[in-house]
């Protein structure tokens, strides 16, 4: 059951990781066939390439910006202190 990690494309490599924020390790091994080993795994690759992309890619906002965010967050839909949003649709 337990398929090599390396031979995992991109997109399976982050299939995994979203599911397994909303559903866990077990059901992921389940849903796509592979051992719970393979679900971390393919979730530590994960993180390591996004911990290697943070400086380049991912940019913090400034504090004002951060403020405005919130603000908009709380007044539009209700969620205090919010700056950031993913649609996983």
């Amino acid at each position: 059951m337990g398929a090599r990690t390396d031979t995992f494309s991109t997109t399976r490599l982050f299939l995994f990781v979203y599911d397994f924020l909303s559903t866990g390790v077990n059901a992921i091994a389940i849903i796509f066939g592979v051992s719970s080993r393979t679900v971390n795994n393919c979730t530590s690759r994960f993180i390591d390439a996004v911990s290697e992309l943070e400086s380049r890619k991912i940019v913090w906002p400034s504090e004002s910006r951060r403020a405005e965010l919130g603000l908009f967050a709380w007044v539009k839909y209700g969620f205090r202190g919010c700056i950031g949003s993913v649609d996983g649709s």
